[in-house]
């Protein structure tokens, strides 16, 4: 089974998918609709897809996306690709690297 998570801390609230099914019905189960969802951790590949899209936008909704499990081999995934993407996304690739957040 594949969990995920959301953590509330020092008025903070950060998800994690946690391997996902990627099934928006199953981030609205966690998420619970009307949570201000601060970081959401999520596949590096979610802003590049419509599922993926639709849940970062319509479902999570959150103000920072950390981009998580990188694939070792770049494959279709460029760092053009990457490039493209707005600040409100942080590409998480290096460890204990920070991503800062701010009421």
């Amino acid at each position: 089974m594949n969990l995920m998570y959301l953590v509330e801390m020092d008025g903070w609230t950060v998800f994690h998918e946690g391997d996902s099914d990627s099934n928006p019905e199953s981030f609205r189960a966690v998420v619970d609709g009307g949570r201000k969802i601060d970081l959401a951790l999520v596949h590096f590949w979610f802003p590049f897809v419509p599922a993926g899209q639709q849940i970062v936008d319509a479902v999570l909704r959150a103000t920072r996306v950390g981009l998580i499990h990188m694939p070792l081999e770049p494959g279709q995934f460029t760092p053009q690709h990457f490039a493209s993407l707005t600040e409100r996304f942080t590409l998480l690739s290096t460890p204990g690297q920070v991503i800062e957040l701010r009421n």
